[in-house]
């Protein structure tokens, strides 16, 4: 029995599996990776946030391309300042070619730094509120070469201000 040639052109797309990861962040312990963490893409965004969640600045910017790297400290340390014990729970990380895509809920309390620059300013002047805040947040990475090379991200800043008491809700 003949069989059907096979069709022509690109092969049609199929979404990869990424390594098998612990995205538990509870108590600041961070992401259990198995295997070799920079052996996908999926595994160097989850291996920048392992050592985001242990505090380790200096580790966390490491996964970023050179020139991302003062940026990031900045924002990193001003998150760490706001919210000294800032934690990131990963929900969902997918991986396909140079992108991966993560859907995480961040937690901290506000006890920090009113001059911060976090959420493009709008906590600049704010008195820390000693309000706990836990917000869900979309990150898309570029990752080239074994280091984020772009970053692109989607959150509810208003309902962070919600929770720290800084605007109100009718109802």
């Amino acid at each position: 029995m003949l069989r059907p040639p096979r069709p022509r052109g690109p092969r049609p797309w199929r979404p990869r599996a990424i390594r098998c990861f612990d995205a538990s962040a509870e108590g600041g312990g961070g992401l259990k990776l198995k295997g070799d963490s920079r052996a996908t893409n999926a595994g160097v965004v989850l291996a920048y946030y392992s050592a985001l969640n242990k505090g380790d600045v200096d580790a966390a910017v490491a996964f970023w391309a050179k020139p991302l790297r003062d940026e990031q400290r900045r924002r990193l340390e001003t998150m760490r300042l706001a919210f000294p014990d800032y934690a990131v729970h990963v929900a969902d990380a997918v991986g396909q070619r140079d992108r991966v895509v993560v859907r995480q809920v961040e937690k901290g309390t506000h006890l920090g730094d009113p001059q911060s620059e976090l959420a493009g300013g709008l906590l600049n002047g704010v008195v820390p509120s000693g309000k706990r805040m836990e917000i869900q947040v979309i990150h898309v990475y570029r990752v080239t070469g074994g280091w984020i090379a772009e970053h692109w991200e989607s959150r509810n800043d208003l309902e962070m201000l919600r929770q720290l008491g800084l605007i109100e809700t009718r109802g």
